[in-house]
């Protein structure tokens, strides 16, 4: 999961990561501020879903494969 707004550069490293392992990446419309709330920190520009089976609910959700 990608915040809205984090910079390019760590964009860039979060893109390239998840094509390179091919890993689903999933830009929301949070930003750093409002994803970091939701895991319970001040700021969060990305976060990995480590669950299988919740990955897969997330992605369900949002519509992607």
């Amino acid at each position: 999961l990608l915040a809205s707004d984090p910079s390019e550069r760590t964009r860039k490293q979060v893109s390239d990561k998840c094509s390179f392992y091919r890993v689903p990446l999933l830009t929301l419309s949070l930003t750093k501020e409002e994803l970091g709330r939701a895991c319970g920190l001040d700021e969060l520009s990305s976060c990995a879903v480590m669950d299988p089976q919740f990955a897969r609910a997330v992605t369900d959700l949002a519509g992607t494969p």
